[in-house]
């Protein structure tokens, strides 16, 4: 082991903490994967978020979760005694403080070196060097945190050096390159529409990124610890639809199972001979090259964007309603039927638990296992009744 790291601090997500038994919690919530913080008090000041330059709130918390820190020597050496068994990935939440990125391919080299079961992190990153970089030191898949879903929410919430458009082209790029090894984190409740999110995931769908779908939670001591939550309902319907489109854009689910997706929903604004695909996102346009995504998949189809005319809007562009031929589709029954749209998305095995949720409540915005079967009937009625 790296001498010079191994008595370095890293914070440890209290249940990861629990199940590697460094610390004793009380709680029903369990996770494959082990979720690890680098870092404090980043160089950008996000409004939301509880490690921002700016905040006040303590730094051994992300989101709602409590981090407390222990030693890396300490850390790997009761992972090696959990992984493949308890523990079967580990994701790094790695702070933009000065030299986090030296620090973190450090520290990821070394447990690569130390442990069998892949590593992912939610890292920023500002280029494709850095991504190649990245994934050239092993690393199995990337979260990048775009965050808003429109560039005047960017511009109110991210505070950082780099801009909607840049974050949306570089994550487009990096997912062209890694197909499904990309995820999106965005966040659900910021001052956004519905519409805004809709046609942020199509676009990211359309070019083999994940999406990790957060909603907005006010941590005190942060700049918007008094904004008001988004309500579970809307949440619901954006959990819906993103489902839907995450089955429409892959054209199968997670059991391999064929969906009934008509072709006919696909559109272009523009003539499929130009080649270019465009879709506007609020405030801007943003247009990708067909022939320069990934060369995973050569269907042109599978590039289109969604028009979303089976929902109705109202005038603020929030959804209202679906339209009842597309709720009676067999694809979509099922989704309703299956629940698997309210649990935690993101990248394979992540389900954060208590993320965005007090532990108190029954019906979580992300559920981290799959929820009761009482709470999906109730959301399958809800939404058929829109």
């Amino acid at each position: 082991m790296n001498e010079n790291l191994e008595k370095k601090l890293i914070g440890v997500s209290a249940l990861t903490a629990s199940v590697l038994e460094i610390k004793k919690i009380r709680s029903k919530a369990s996770s494959n994967q082990a979720y690890l913080l680098l870092g404090s008090r980043c160089q950008n000041s996000c409004t939301f978020c509880s490690q921002g330059k700016f905040a006040k709130s303590s730094d051994s918390l992300l989101s709602r979760v409590t981090w407390p820190k222990y030693e890396i020597k300490t850390v790997l050496e009761k992972l090696k005694e959990k992984q493949n068994d308890k523990i079967k990935k580990i994701c790094f939440q790695v702070v933009s403080y000065p030299g986090y990125f030296e620090d973190f391919l450090q520290i990821l080299d070394l447990f690569r070196a130390e442990l069998s079961i892949p590593i992912g992190a939610s890292i920023n990153v500002s280029s494709m060097d850095d991504i190649d970089e990245l994934f050239g030191h092993n690393l199995v898949n990337l979260g990048i945190a775009i965050d808003a879903s429109s560039d005047s929410i960017y511009k109110k919430v991210k505070n950082n050096k780099n801009s909607f458009d840049t974050t949306l082209q570089l994550i487009i790029k990096a997912a062209n390159n890694y197909p499904s090894k990309v995820t999106a984190h965005i966040i659900a409740g910021l001052g956004e529409t519905d519409r805004d999110l809709l046609n942020l995931f199509s676009i990211l769908l359309a070019n083999d990124a994940n999406i990790a779908l957060f909603a907005f939670t006010p941590v005190k001591g942060t700049e918007l610890e008094n904004y008001p939550r988004i309500s579970i309902e809307r949440y619901r319907y954006i959990q819906f639809v993103l489902e839907y489109l995450k089955k429409k854009y892959l054209l199968t689910d997670k059991k391999g199972n064929c969906l009934e997706i008509d072709k006919n929903d696909l559109h272009l604004e523009t003539d499929v001979n130009d080649l270019r695909l465009k879709t506007k996102i609020k405030d801007s346009y943003i247009e990708m090259d067909i022939l320069n995504v990934s060369n995973s998949k050569n269907n042109e189809i599978s590039r289109l964007y969604d028009d979303f005319s089976y929902i109705s809007f109202d005038m603020n562009e929030m959804i209202v309603s679906f339209s009842s031929s597309f709720l009676n589709e067999p694809g979509v029954l099922s989704i309703l039927d299956d629940g698997e749209y309210m649990e935690t998305s993101g990248c394979n095995l992540c389900n954060r638990p208590f993320y965005n949720d007090n532990p108190y409540d029954k019906d979580l915005y992300n559920h981290h296992q799959k929820p009761d079967k009482e709470i999906i009937q109730y959301w399958k009625n809800k939404i058929l009744s829109l």
